[in-house]
């Protein structure tokens, strides 16, 4: 009988479905949770794992101490066989691999290491944040560790089950909306069941270096992480809208992003208005340096199976490059005035502009000064503000994101804005980009207990900073919450007193040769 637990449970099924027997008990559990017969959990996931391996027939292997290596081996005539250590993820040289691995790690170790972890999930009965929880920590332990399929070392068992999770749920969905599923199901290689979804941040680079303040280097560093917290924020809040999770993520760097989806009447209709929602947010807050370019595209599983990748994702850029023809064009019927009519200037000159990134500011009661440091305040802090040291709000807050992330530990990601006891304490760590839905709390490691005890029953995403080996150490003050990491470059760097180390230095390729520098 399907219930509210039945995509989480398939969803934590899929992940852990062709691990080490270690997981087997907690396998059966939550195809017990599900409420469908196992008969039918193990036909989708079979149909999934043809579409994550373009291959019909799929000759298992199990072996997880064999080696696990780079795809840059398989480019070009590389005669190199370079192998990932079996250990869990750090940041660092240790994480590379090497063509000889000095390291007693073993597959046994990486699954313990799993399972003691899960245990500490055991008791969230929020499965759906359990589940994304799950994925991180495959991420932290099973990235060295190859995909449970002969001739496949390159891939890992993170991105096979993530990708296994995906198409699972992704099937389930729609299976369901054409009432497949009491009866047994067969869908026919040329049905488009799937949908490929991309969404596209344009206007990026213009945003982050075209600026024509003196004081530009103390805003670009703010400025690429609030980019970071938008992609992220948007990314965020089409899984809420499609009804889709983190494994449905194929993609996600750069402002750009790609999902798998179930082509169902619901994905279609969000997809549509999820499109024209953002960018009247992205207009409302940017005007047209920014906006969110999105296209879709059906996908047959013979288009898996029997076509290249690359023709299903060259339709998807196809699909792009005609979004960007048309970008705003529902934007210029509802605000023409904005976009055609010359503006009004009131006696004594126009609107002042951002003193850094010389955008306008219409409204001067809510602007920003900039103090003689650089550290912006609200114009209502100051009698007699200069028009020449103005900045709009989002300009002020992406300043101070800059100067506080060094001591930021963990963002903290609500799909509601959250009550705070001392809202003045946490002014400068709140983030909701363009007024999204998505409100990003960053926070330092000292405040961390005090943030989460008002929490109360709600549920929140915890990601640590540039950790994951402890990622889930905020589970000791309620373990209901979704847990992560996440990678960010630009606080610290590997090297030494010269200079950072090159990839061919951190891969242990080469010596660094400090005579030449």
């Amino acid at each position: 009988m399907r219930t509210s637990n039945t995509k989480p449970a398939l969803y934590m099924t899929a992940l852990l479905y062709h691990a080490d027997d270690r997981l087997q008990s907690l396998i059966e559990k939550q195809i017990a949770a599900s409420g469908l017969p196992p008969k039918l959990i193990s036909e989708i996931l079979t149909l999934a794992t043809t579409c994550v391996l373009g291959e019909r027939r799929i000759q298992p292997n199990r072996d997880f101490d064999r080696p696990s290596h780079s795809i840059f081996q398989y480019i070009g005539n590389q005669d190199f066989t370079y192998q990932y250590p079996k250990r869990s993820l750090v940041l660092g040289q240790k994480a590379f691999p090497k063509v000889t691995i000095e390291e007693d790690g073993t597959a046994a170790i990486q699954w313990q290491a799993l399972k003691k972890d899960l245990e500490q999930l055991a008791n969230n009965t929020h499965l759906t944040n359990r589940a994304e929880s799950t994925l991180q920590l495959l991420h932290q332990h099973c990235s060295c560790l190859p995909a449970p399929v002969q001739h496949a070392s390159y891939i890992s068992y993170y991105d096979y089950a993530k990708s296994l999770a995906g198409f699972s749920v992704a099937i389930y969905d729609y299976l369901l909306a054409n009432e497949s599923l009491a009866t047994g199901f067969q869908i026919a290689e040329t049905e488009a069941c799937l949908l490929l979804v991309k969404g596209d941040l344009s206007g990026v680079q213009s945003f982050l270096y075209d600026i024509v303040g003196r004081s530009a280097a103390r805003n670009l560093k703010g400025r690429s992480f609030y980019l970071q917290l938008l992609s992220s924020s948007i990314l965020q809040h089409f899984l809420n809208e499609l009804q889709l999770y983190h494994c449905h993520v194929i993609y996600d760097s750069g402002g750009s992003f790609q999902l798998i989806a179930p082509n169902t009447p619901l994905v279609r209709e969000k997809l549509a208005q999820l499109k024209a929602s953002i960018a009247e947010k992205l207009f409302e807050t940017h005007k047209t340096s920014l906006s969110l370019l999105v296209a879709a595209v059906p996908v047959t599983l013979g288009d898996l199976l029997d076509a290249p990748l690359k023709q299903i994702t060259d339709r998807l850029n196809e699909a792009i490059e005609i979004e960007k023809l048309q970008k705003q064009n529902h934007l210029l019927l509802k605000n023409a005035a904005q976009f055609f009519e010359p503006e009004k200037v009131e006696e004594g000159g126009g609107h002042p502009r951002d003193m850094i990134t010389g955008e306008e500011i219409p409204v001067v009661k809510k602007a920003w000064v900039m103090g003689e440091e650089g550290a912006p305040q609200p114009i209502a802090k100051h009698k007699n503000a200069d028009d020449t040291r103005l900045v709009t709000a989002a300009t002020a807050q992406q300043i101070i994101v800059g100067k506080n992330l060094r001591q930021v530990k963990y963002w903290i990601s609500s799909d509601e804005a959250l009550t705070l006891p001392e809202e003045e304490k946490y002014s400068d760590y709140v983030i909701d980009p363009c007024g999204i839905g998505v409100f990003n709390y960053l926070i330092p490691d000292k405040d961390l207990a005090a943030f989460l005890s008002v929490l109360k029953q709600k549920t929140v995403r915890i990601y640590k900073i540039n950790a994951p080996s402890n990622f889930l150490e905020p589970t000791k003050f309620g373990n209901h919450h979704a847990f992560g990491f996440l990678l960010y470059g630009g606080n610290d760097f590997p090297g030494d007193d010269y200079m950072p180390f090159t990839f061919s230095e951190l891969a242990g390729m080469i010596e660094r040769d400090k005579q030449k520098l």
